[in-house]
């Protein structure tokens, strides 16, 4: 007793454990986690599909923070048959995106067994997919009862745009309402008193998909008021008075807020329009290409675009 033993495991499970580690091709030494961290974690994401438009597109983010979209530069790549560049994502990049999608997914699943949270979902074992519905209490196929989210998508005829919703939440109202999560340093929490500007605009466009989707679910969804709901890293959250006039009394203090969006589309309607120039050209409605939104090859934007040459080129001068 007491031996270091761990150079002489041959069970059968350490077998099956490291046939799946040396598959992942780790670093051929390291000496820390951290060290195997960070030597595994960097990755090159391949540019996602500009054929499509995504809501995710309209915002800036990642390796395009300092580009607004652009449905000239849409056009011209489709034009060239080129695409955007790929985006490098280091190690803190990749913990933040991590720690964003379990918060989303214990919240989805935490209020799926409060039997309120709507959405698509698959079974783990035999992989059918129920839609659009309440998590089921077993599949009805393999009899297995457990269950991965699948966020719904929706797609505007009018602008082509397209966007998932993190999930639909049945409060006993007559329509389902659209749940925008997020998750929030503490300090930043604390001082939260409605939300972010991002997040209402994120959240305007979504009703605005869903009611423009020939989706059959779209009628079964309140889109003119929606919920951003937050939850704090880590921690309690901060006293909160609230809570005794909602009837909480676990607890003084919360992890959570949450804040009522009301749909407004004067907000989404400038990049609405833009992406619905770059669809109409699409669709041979429209013979010029769109309209840029560089004033000139050398502003911030223009820097880093994809294809700042030929849309300054004489070759594609014009709307």
């Amino acid at each position: 007793m007491g031996t270091n033993t761990s150079s002489n495991f041959q069970g059968t499970d350490f077998q099956m454990l490291d046939i799946e580690y040396k598959s992942k091709k780790p670093p051929k030494k390291f000496n820390s986690i951290r060290q195997f961290l960070h030597a595994t974690l960097p990755a090159v994401i391949p540019a996602r599909d500009h054929s499509h438009v995504h809501a995710s597109d309209l915002l800036k983010r990642g390796l395009y923070e300092d580009k607004e979209f652009c449905p000239r530069e849409y056009a011209l790549l489709d034009t060239l048959g080129l695409k955007r560049p790929d985006e490098f994502l280091h190690t803190s990049n990749q913990k933040v995106f991590g720690e964003g999608n379990t918060g989303a997914n214990w919240l989805v699943h935490t209020i799926a067994d409060a039997g309120i949270a709507v959405g698509h979902w698959g079974c783990k074992y035999c992989q059918k997919e129920y839609k659009f519905c309440k998590r089921p209490v077993e599949c009805i196929d393999c009899l297995h009862k457990e269950f991965k989210y699948i966020e719904v998508r929706f797609r505007s005829k009018e602008s082509d745009i397209g966007g998932g919703i993190d999930v639909f939440i049945d409060l006993g109202e007559p329509k389902l309402r659209v749940v925008e999560c997020k998750t929030m340093k503490d300090d930043e929490f604390k001082v939260l008193a409605g939300p972010l500007a991002e997040h209402k605009w994120r959240t305007n466009l979504y009703m605005r998909l869903v009611e423009d989707s020939p989706s059959k679910y779209r009628h079964l969804i309140n889109t003119d008021e929606a919920i951003v709901f937050y939850m704090v890293k880590g921690g309690f959250g901060p006293k909160d008075e609230s809570l005794l006039e909602e009837g909480i009394t676990d607890s003084p203090y919360s992890p959570f807020k949450e804040f009522k969006v009301q749909r407004d589309d004067t907000e989404t309607q400038r990049k609405w329009d833009h992406a619905v120039a770059l669809y109409k050209w699409r669709k041979g409605e429209s013979k010029k290409i769109p309209l840029g939104l560089c004033s000139t090859n050398v502003c911030k934007r223009a820097q880093s675009c994809s294809v700042r040459l030929p849309c300054f080129s004489s070759r594609f001068m014009g709307k």
